[in-house]
Protein backbone atom coordinates (compact mmCIF):
# COMPACT_ATOMS: atom_id res chain seq x y z
CA UNK A 1 0.00 0.00 0.00
CA UNK A 2 2.68 2.40 0.86
CA UNK A 3 4.41 1.55 -2.31
CA UNK A 4 1.27 2.43 -4.63
CA UNK A 5 0.83 5.86 -2.59
CA UNK A 6 4.63 6.70 -3.80
CA UNK A 7 3.77 5.92 -6.94
CA UNK A 8 0.72 7.78 -6.98
CA UNK A 9 2.48 10.75 -5.62
CA UNK A 10 5.14 10.56 -8.23
CA UNK A 11 3.31 10.18 -11.54
CA UNK A 12 0.32 12.63 -11.05
CA UNK A 13 0.16 16.27 -10.37
CA UNK A 14 0.40 17.95 -6.87
CA UNK A 15 -2.68 20.03 -6.41
CA UNK A 16 -6.17 19.33 -7.15
CA UNK A 17 -8.24 17.28 -9.01
CA UNK A 18 -11.39 14.97 -8.98
CA UNK A 19 -11.78 11.55 -9.35
CA UNK A 20 -15.16 11.13 -10.96
CA UNK A 21 -16.52 7.49 -12.19
CA UNK A 22 -14.14 6.79 -15.57
CA UNK A 23 -17.51 5.15 -17.24
CA UNK A 24 -15.25 3.67 -19.71
CA UNK A 25 -16.41 -0.32 -19.47
CA UNK A 26 -19.23 -0.27 -22.41
CA UNK A 27 -16.54 1.20 -24.79
CA UNK A 28 -13.31 0.16 -23.49
CA UNK A 29 -12.76 -3.21 -25.21
CA UNK A 30 -14.85 -2.18 -28.28
CA UNK A 31 -12.39 -2.46 -31.25
CA UNK A 32 -12.91 0.15 -34.09
CA UNK A 33 -15.73 -0.42 -36.47
CA UNK A 34 -15.60 1.72 -39.91
CA UNK A 35 -18.67 3.48 -40.31
CA UNK A 36 -19.61 4.07 -44.10
CA UNK A 37 -19.10 7.18 -45.67
CA UNK A 38 -22.73 8.92 -45.70
CA UNK A 39 -24.25 10.63 -49.72
CA UNK A 40 -23.66 14.08 -47.96
CA UNK A 41 -20.61 15.42 -45.76
CA UNK A 42 -19.98 18.80 -44.79
CA UNK A 43 -16.71 20.14 -44.05
CA UNK A 44 -16.25 23.35 -41.96
CA UNK A 45 -13.57 25.72 -42.44
CA UNK A 46 -13.05 26.47 -39.48
CA UNK A 47 -12.31 23.51 -37.45
CA UNK A 48 -9.46 24.33 -35.62
CA UNK A 49 -8.42 27.30 -33.73
CA UNK A 50 -6.90 30.35 -35.53
CA UNK A 51 -8.06 31.49 -39.21
CA UNK A 52 -10.18 29.57 -41.19
CA UNK A 53 -9.32 27.73 -44.29
CA UNK A 54 -9.98 29.44 -47.38
CA UNK A 55 -11.77 27.46 -50.29
CA UNK A 56 -10.24 26.92 -53.69
CA UNK A 57 -12.82 25.01 -55.26
CA UNK A 58 -15.63 25.66 -56.72
CA UNK A 59 -19.51 24.61 -57.17
CA UNK A 60 -20.11 21.71 -58.97
CA UNK A 61 -16.37 21.03 -58.96
CA UNK A 62 -15.17 17.26 -58.84
CA UNK A 63 -12.74 15.94 -56.39
CA UNK A 64 -11.19 13.40 -55.28
CA UNK A 65 -10.58 12.03 -51.83
CA UNK A 66 -7.38 13.44 -49.84
CA UNK A 67 -7.72 16.46 -52.74
CA UNK A 68 -7.38 19.84 -50.96
CA UNK A 69 -10.23 21.80 -51.07
CA UNK A 70 -9.15 24.77 -49.00
CA UNK A 71 -5.29 26.15 -48.03
CA UNK A 72 -4.18 27.26 -44.69
CA UNK A 73 -6.01 30.81 -43.87
CA UNK A 74 -3.01 32.09 -42.24
CA UNK A 75 0.53 31.32 -40.12
CA UNK A 76 -1.89 29.62 -37.49
CA UNK A 77 -4.18 27.50 -39.83
CA UNK A 78 -4.45 24.14 -41.79
CA UNK A 79 -5.73 23.22 -45.19
CA UNK A 80 -8.69 21.15 -45.49
CA UNK A 81 -9.40 18.05 -47.57
CA UNK A 82 -12.05 15.90 -48.96
CA UNK A 83 -13.10 13.08 -46.95
CA UNK A 84 -14.43 11.34 -50.11
CA UNK A 85 -14.12 11.71 -53.75
CA UNK A 86 -17.38 13.32 -55.74
CA UNK A 87 -18.79 16.75 -56.36
CA UNK A 88 -18.98 19.99 -54.50
CA UNK A 89 -22.35 20.64 -53.90
CA UNK A 90 -22.51 23.55 -52.83
CA UNK A 91 -21.39 26.39 -49.85
CA UNK A 92 -23.08 27.04 -46.53
CA UNK A 93 -22.67 27.77 -43.21
CA UNK A 94 -23.34 26.22 -40.36
CA UNK A 95 -23.18 26.54 -36.30
CA UNK A 96 -20.80 24.15 -34.48
CA UNK A 97 -20.98 23.26 -31.07
CA UNK A 98 -19.35 25.81 -29.56
CA UNK A 99 -21.44 27.93 -31.17
CA UNK A 100 -18.84 29.99 -33.77
CA UNK A 101 -20.51 30.39 -37.27
CA UNK A 102 -18.53 28.50 -40.17
CA UNK A 103 -18.41 28.29 -43.75
CA UNK A 104 -18.93 24.75 -44.88
CA UNK A 105 -18.24 23.31 -47.89
CA UNK A 106 -21.39 20.40 -48.91
CA UNK A 107 -19.96 17.42 -50.98
CA UNK A 108 -21.91 14.84 -52.55
CA UNK A 109 -20.07 11.33 -52.73
CA UNK A 110 -19.76 9.34 -55.41
CA UNK A 111 -19.13 6.34 -53.92
CA UNK A 112 -16.13 5.53 -55.66
CA UNK A 113 -13.46 6.86 -53.00
CA UNK A 114 -11.03 7.75 -56.14
CA UNK A 115 -7.85 8.70 -54.47
CA UNK A 116 -5.84 11.75 -55.02
CA UNK A 117 -2.18 11.80 -56.01
CA UNK A 118 -0.48 11.42 -52.06
CA UNK A 119 1.17 13.77 -50.63
CA UNK A 120 4.91 14.36 -51.54
CA UNK A 121 6.84 13.20 -48.37
CA UNK A 122 10.14 12.30 -47.76
CA UNK A 123 11.03 8.38 -48.32
CA UNK A 124 13.40 6.41 -45.50
CA UNK A 125 13.72 6.44 -41.87
CA UNK A 126 12.15 9.44 -39.67
CA UNK A 127 15.65 10.28 -38.28
CA UNK A 128 17.05 10.64 -41.91
CA UNK A 129 14.88 13.78 -42.68
CA UNK A 130 15.38 17.41 -42.11
CA UNK A 131 12.66 18.98 -39.28
CA UNK A 132 11.75 21.27 -42.23
CA UNK A 133 10.61 18.20 -43.91
CA UNK A 134 8.60 17.06 -41.10
CA UNK A 135 7.26 20.21 -40.59
CA UNK A 136 5.88 21.25 -43.96
CA UNK A 137 3.73 17.46 -43.76
CA UNK A 138 2.68 18.05 -41.01
CA UNK A 139 0.89 21.61 -42.48
CA UNK A 140 -0.24 19.92 -45.58
CA UNK A 141 -1.78 16.77 -44.09
CA UNK A 142 -3.95 19.30 -42.34
CA UNK A 143 -2.98 17.79 -38.98
CA UNK A 144 -4.57 19.72 -35.44
CA UNK A 145 -4.54 18.81 -32.30
CA UNK A 146 -7.70 15.76 -32.22
CA UNK A 147 -7.52 15.74 -28.39
CA UNK A 148 -10.28 18.25 -28.52
CA UNK A 149 -7.49 21.49 -28.79
CA UNK A 150 -7.53 21.75 -32.44
CA UNK A 151 -4.57 23.66 -32.48
CA UNK A 152 -2.34 23.19 -35.78
CA UNK A 153 0.12 20.75 -35.16
CA UNK A 154 3.27 22.42 -37.41
CA UNK A 155 2.81 25.53 -35.30
CA UNK A 156 4.24 23.47 -32.50
CA UNK A 157 7.50 22.63 -34.12
CA UNK A 158 8.01 26.01 -35.57
CA UNK A 159 10.74 26.54 -32.69
CA UNK A 160 12.93 29.05 -33.68
CA UNK A 161 15.93 28.99 -31.27
CA UNK A 162 13.32 27.30 -28.88
CA UNK A 163 15.50 23.83 -27.34
CA UNK A 164 13.41 21.01 -26.44
CA UNK A 165 14.61 17.49 -25.27
CA UNK A 166 11.16 15.84 -24.98
CA UNK A 167 8.00 15.19 -26.70
CA UNK A 168 5.04 13.96 -24.66
CA UNK A 169 2.23 12.23 -26.19
CA UNK A 170 -0.64 12.19 -24.51
CA UNK A 171 -2.84 8.93 -24.10
CA UNK A 172 -4.04 9.91 -20.77
CA UNK A 173 -7.94 10.35 -21.62
CA UNK A 174 -9.32 11.65 -18.93
CA UNK A 175 -12.72 12.76 -19.79
CA UNK A 176 -15.21 10.09 -18.52
CA UNK A 177 -17.20 7.78 -21.57
CA UNK A 178 -14.02 8.19 -23.69
CA UNK A 179 -12.36 5.83 -25.42
CA UNK A 180 -11.51 6.33 -28.75
CA UNK A 181 -7.42 7.22 -27.52
CA UNK A 182 -7.60 3.83 -26.00
CA UNK A 183 -8.49 1.76 -29.11
CA UNK A 184 -5.78 4.06 -31.08
CA UNK A 185 -3.10 2.58 -28.32
CA UNK A 186 -4.08 -1.08 -28.58
CA UNK A 187 -5.05 -1.20 -32.50
CA UNK A 188 -3.16 1.21 -34.10
CA UNK A 189 0.46 1.45 -32.19
CA UNK A 190 2.39 1.60 -34.90
CA UNK A 191 1.12 4.16 -36.60
CA UNK A 192 1.35 6.61 -33.07
CA UNK A 193 4.79 5.29 -32.59
CA UNK A 194 5.80 6.55 -36.14
CA UNK A 195 4.50 9.54 -35.72
CA UNK A 196 6.26 10.39 -32.10
CA UNK A 197 9.63 9.41 -34.15
CA UNK A 198 8.76 12.07 -36.88
CA UNK A 199 7.78 14.86 -34.22
CA UNK A 200 11.07 13.89 -31.93
CA UNK A 201 12.81 14.72 -35.02
CA UNK A 202 10.73 17.59 -36.04
CA UNK A 203 11.38 19.01 -32.75
CA UNK A 204 15.22 18.51 -32.21
CA UNK A 205 14.04 16.22 -28.89
CA UNK A 206 16.17 13.82 -27.42
CA UNK A 207 13.20 11.29 -25.94
CA UNK A 208 9.63 10.71 -26.01
CA UNK A 209 7.38 9.42 -23.76
CA UNK A 210 3.69 8.35 -24.06
CA UNK A 211 1.44 8.94 -20.43
CA UNK A 212 -1.11 7.12 -20.09
CA UNK A 213 -3.19 6.55 -17.22
CA UNK A 214 -3.11 3.00 -15.25
CA UNK A 215 -6.73 2.14 -16.30
CA UNK A 216 -5.69 1.23 -19.72
CA UNK A 217 -3.31 -1.53 -18.83
CA UNK A 218 -3.81 -3.14 -22.48
CA UNK A 219 -2.60 0.03 -23.75
CA UNK A 220 0.34 0.11 -21.53
CA UNK A 221 1.56 -3.33 -22.32
CA UNK A 222 0.82 -2.64 -26.03
CA UNK A 223 3.10 0.37 -26.66
CA UNK A 224 6.02 -1.18 -24.00
CA UNK A 225 6.22 -4.50 -26.83
CA UNK A 226 6.21 -2.11 -29.51
CA UNK A 227 8.48 0.41 -28.03
CA UNK A 228 11.52 -1.85 -27.29
CA UNK A 229 13.43 -1.37 -30.53
CA UNK A 230 13.50 2.29 -29.51
CA UNK A 231 15.39 3.22 -25.94
CA UNK A 232 14.62 6.74 -26.33
CA UNK A 233 10.74 6.17 -26.13
CA UNK A 234 9.20 4.80 -23.24
CA UNK A 235 5.41 4.34 -21.90
CA UNK A 236 5.02 6.08 -18.23
CA UNK A 237 1.63 4.70 -16.31
CA UNK A 238 -0.18 7.63 -14.60
CA UNK A 239 -2.59 7.66 -11.69
CA UNK A 240 -6.23 8.01 -12.55
CA UNK A 241 -6.85 11.73 -11.98
CA UNK A 242 -9.06 13.84 -13.71
CA UNK A 243 -7.82 16.66 -15.21
CA UNK A 244 -4.44 14.88 -16.00
CA UNK A 245 -5.01 15.25 -19.72
CA UNK A 246 -3.98 19.36 -19.61
CA UNK A 247 -0.62 19.36 -20.88
CA UNK A 248 0.56 21.91 -17.96
CA UNK A 249 -0.41 18.87 -15.88
CA UNK A 250 0.50 16.06 -18.16
CA UNK A 251 4.18 17.68 -17.58
CA UNK A 252 4.53 17.81 -14.02
CA UNK A 253 3.03 14.57 -13.95
CA UNK A 254 5.07 12.92 -16.18
CA UNK A 255 8.39 15.10 -15.65
CA UNK A 256 8.09 16.97 -12.69
CA UNK A 257 8.59 20.24 -14.33
CA UNK A 258 6.07 23.47 -13.75
CA UNK A 259 4.98 25.24 -16.55
CA UNK A 260 4.54 29.00 -15.81
CA UNK A 261 0.73 29.84 -16.55
CA UNK A 262 2.04 32.92 -19.18
CA UNK A 263 4.69 30.57 -21.36
CA UNK A 264 4.24 27.41 -23.56
CA UNK A 265 5.16 24.29 -22.80
CA UNK A 266 8.44 24.56 -25.19
CA UNK A 267 9.76 27.19 -23.07
CA UNK A 268 10.38 24.09 -20.17
CA UNK A 269 11.80 22.24 -23.28
CA UNK A 270 8.78 20.14 -24.22
CA UNK A 271 6.10 19.79 -26.99
CA UNK A 272 3.15 17.78 -25.91
CA UNK A 273 0.40 16.31 -28.67
CA UNK A 274 -2.28 14.01 -28.48
CA UNK A 275 -1.74 10.27 -29.81
CA UNK A 276 -4.70 10.39 -32.19
CA UNK A 277 -2.56 13.34 -33.66
CA UNK A 278 0.92 11.14 -33.73
CA UNK A 279 -1.53 8.42 -35.16
CA UNK A 280 -2.78 10.74 -38.20
CA UNK A 281 1.16 11.39 -38.76
CA UNK A 282 2.05 8.49 -39.28
CA UNK A 283 -0.75 7.40 -41.45
CA UNK A 284 -0.06 10.37 -43.62
CA UNK A 285 4.07 9.66 -43.89
CA UNK A 286 3.32 6.12 -44.18
CA UNK A 287 0.20 6.47 -46.79
CA UNK A 288 0.69 10.01 -48.17
CA UNK A 289 -3.36 10.27 -47.15
CA UNK A 290 -4.11 13.72 -44.85
CA UNK A 291 -6.26 14.07 -42.25
CA UNK A 292 -9.82 12.76 -43.83
CA UNK A 293 -10.68 10.62 -40.88
CA UNK A 294 -11.06 9.99 -37.65
CA UNK A 295 -12.21 7.55 -34.79
CA UNK A 296 -15.06 8.62 -32.38
CA UNK A 297 -16.55 6.80 -29.24
CA UNK A 298 -20.01 7.06 -29.24
CA UNK A 299 -21.36 5.57 -25.90
CA UNK A 300 -23.80 6.75 -22.66
CA UNK A 301 -26.68 5.52 -21.06
CA UNK A 302 -28.73 6.06 -23.57
CA UNK A 303 -26.95 4.30 -26.59
CA UNK A 304 -27.58 0.73 -27.20
CA UNK A 305 -25.03 0.14 -29.45
CA UNK A 306 -21.87 2.02 -27.63
CA UNK A 307 -18.42 1.62 -29.82
CA UNK A 308 -15.59 3.64 -31.86
CA UNK A 309 -15.79 3.55 -35.00
CA UNK A 310 -13.60 5.53 -37.44
CA UNK A 311 -15.26 8.48 -39.20
CA UNK A 312 -14.65 10.67 -42.22
CA UNK A 313 -15.07 14.20 -41.33
CA UNK A 314 -18.03 15.98 -42.56
CA UNK A 315 -20.31 12.95 -41.57
CA UNK A 316 -23.55 14.31 -39.93
CA UNK A 317 -23.79 13.00 -36.02
CA UNK A 318 -26.77 11.59 -36.78
CA UNK A 319 -25.40 8.99 -38.94
CA UNK A 320 -23.13 7.98 -35.73
CA UNK A 321 -26.20 7.89 -33.23
CA UNK A 322 -28.47 5.72 -35.53
CA UNK A 323 -25.38 3.11 -35.99
CA UNK A 324 -25.17 3.04 -32.61
CA UNK A 325 -28.72 2.46 -32.01
CA UNK A 326 -29.25 5.86 -29.79
CA UNK A 327 -32.39 5.58 -28.20
CA UNK A 328 -32.95 9.56 -27.77
CA UNK A 329 -31.74 11.64 -25.05
CA UNK A 330 -31.85 15.08 -23.66
CA UNK A 331 -28.44 16.24 -24.46
CA UNK A 332 -26.04 14.84 -26.52
CA UNK A 333 -22.66 16.09 -25.94
CA UNK A 334 -19.96 16.84 -28.61
CA UNK A 335 -16.77 15.11 -26.70
CA UNK A 336 -16.75 14.53 -22.73
CA UNK A 337 -18.99 15.33 -20.09
CA UNK A 338 -16.64 17.11 -17.83
CA UNK A 339 -16.12 19.89 -20.55
CA UNK A 340 -17.54 19.17 -23.81
CA UNK A 341 -20.78 21.72 -25.10
CA UNK A 342 -24.16 19.79 -25.97
CA UNK A 343 -25.07 19.43 -30.07
CA UNK A 344 -28.46 21.36 -30.70
CA UNK A 345 -28.25 19.93 -34.58
CA UNK A 346 -27.97 16.05 -35.03
CA UNK A 347 -26.84 17.39 -38.82
CA UNK A 348 -23.60 18.93 -37.05
CA UNK A 349 -20.80 17.43 -38.61
CA UNK A 350 -17.77 15.38 -37.09
CA UNK A 351 -14.88 17.29 -36.81
CA UNK A 352 -10.98 16.66 -36.91
CA UNK A 353 -11.67 17.81 -32.94
CA UNK A 354 -14.83 15.44 -32.33
CA UNK A 355 -13.60 12.87 -30.40
CA UNK A 356 -16.85 11.49 -28.84
CA UNK A 357 -20.66 11.93 -28.89
CA UNK A 358 -22.17 11.43 -25.36
CA UNK A 359 -25.85 10.43 -24.95
CA UNK A 360 -27.29 11.40 -21.70
CA UNK A 361 -30.57 12.41 -19.50
CA UNK A 362 -29.10 15.65 -17.76
CA UNK A 363 -30.56 15.86 -14.26
CA UNK A 364 -32.46 18.99 -13.46
CA UNK A 365 -30.86 20.47 -10.04
CA UNK A 366 -32.04 23.28 -8.33
CA UNK A 367 -29.11 25.92 -8.29
CA UNK A 368 -28.69 27.25 -4.89
CA UNK A 369 -26.41 30.39 -3.10
CA UNK A 370 -22.65 29.20 -2.74
CA UNK A 371 -22.50 28.24 0.69
CA UNK A 372 -18.67 29.18 0.89
CA UNK A 373 -17.39 25.79 1.76
CA UNK A 374 -14.21 25.96 -0.77
CA UNK A 375 -15.02 22.65 -2.48
CA UNK A 376 -14.12 24.34 -5.79
CA UNK A 377 -10.94 26.18 -4.34
CA UNK A 378 -9.26 22.39 -3.28
CA UNK A 379 -10.71 20.80 -6.55
CA UNK A 380 -8.87 23.54 -8.62
CA UNK A 381 -5.62 22.01 -10.07
CA UNK A 382 -4.40 25.55 -10.16
CA UNK A 383 -5.81 26.36 -7.07
CA UNK A 384 -7.74 29.07 -8.26
CA UNK A 385 -10.79 30.46 -6.22
CA UNK A 386 -13.66 29.87 -8.91
CA UNK A 387 -16.43 30.85 -6.01
CA UNK A 388 -15.33 34.70 -6.76
CA UNK A 389 -15.86 34.30 -10.57
CA UNK A 390 -19.05 34.02 -10.24
CA UNK A 391 -20.04 36.60 -8.01
CA UNK A 392 -17.32 38.91 -9.38
CA UNK A 393 -18.92 39.06 -12.87
CA UNK A 394 -22.14 39.55 -11.40
CA UNK A 395 -21.29 42.89 -9.69
CA UNK A 396 -19.48 43.86 -12.99
CA UNK A 397 -15.82 43.99 -11.38
CA UNK A 398 -13.72 42.36 -13.99
CA UNK A 399 -10.64 44.43 -13.62
CA UNK A 400 -11.26 42.15 -9.95
CA UNK A 401 -11.34 38.83 -12.11
CA UNK A 402 -8.50 39.44 -14.56
CA UNK A 403 -6.19 40.36 -11.30
CA UNK A 404 -7.86 37.08 -9.78
CA UNK A 405 -6.18 34.59 -12.29
CA UNK A 406 -9.44 34.33 -14.82
CA UNK A 407 -6.81 33.72 -17.61
CA UNK A 408 -5.11 31.09 -15.79
CA UNK A 409 -8.43 29.02 -15.82
CA UNK A 410 -8.28 26.36 -18.57
CA UNK A 411 -11.69 24.88 -18.34
CA UNK A 412 -11.66 21.47 -16.78
CA UNK A 413 -14.90 21.60 -15.02
CA UNK A 414 -14.06 20.24 -11.64
CA UNK A 415 -14.96 23.19 -9.89
CA UNK A 416 -18.46 22.54 -11.41
CA UNK A 417 -18.45 18.61 -10.42
CA UNK A 418 -17.73 19.02 -7.07
CA UNK A 419 -20.02 22.39 -6.26
CA UNK A 420 -22.24 20.89 -3.57
CA UNK A 421 -25.01 23.94 -4.78
CA UNK A 422 -24.90 23.10 -8.42
CA UNK A 423 -23.71 26.47 -9.34
CA UNK A 424 -22.54 26.93 -13.05
CA UNK A 425 -19.37 27.99 -11.94
CA UNK A 426 -17.67 26.45 -15.49
CA UNK A 427 -20.29 28.52 -18.05
CA UNK A 428 -19.96 31.45 -15.24
CA UNK A 429 -16.17 31.32 -15.90
CA UNK A 430 -16.70 31.17 -20.29
CA UNK A 431 -19.09 33.91 -20.13
CA UNK A 432 -16.62 36.32 -17.40
CA UNK A 433 -13.91 35.22 -19.88
CA UNK A 434 -15.94 36.34 -23.13
CA UNK A 435 -17.23 39.55 -21.55
CA UNK A 436 -13.40 40.63 -21.25
CA UNK A 437 -12.52 39.35 -24.50
CA UNK A 438 -15.48 41.59 -26.05
CA UNK A 439 -14.12 45.23 -23.44
CA UNK A 440 -10.38 44.33 -24.74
Amino acid sequence: MIFREVIYLRYTFPRGGIHPPTSKEATCAQAIDVLEAPKLLYLPLGQHLGAPSQPIVERGQHVLLGEKIAEAGGKISVPLHASVSGVVKEFTTISLPNGKRSLTVVLENDGEDTPAPPLPRPQGAPEGFSRDEIVELMLQAGLVGMGGATFPTHVKYRLGDVKVDTVILNGVECEPFLTCDHRLMVEESEDIILGLRLMIRASGAQRGIVGVEENKPDAIEVLREKLKPFPQLEVKPLAVKYPQGEERLLIKAALGRDVPLDVLPSAVGVVVNNVATAGALGRAFRTGMPLVDRVVSVTGPRVQRPGNWRVRLGTPVEELLTRAKWQGSTSVLAGGPMTAPAIFDLKTPVTKGTSGLVAIDEEIREESPCIRCGKCIQACPYGRMPLYFASFLEQGRLDELEEMGLGDCRECGSCAYVCPAHRPILQTIKLAKAKLRNRG
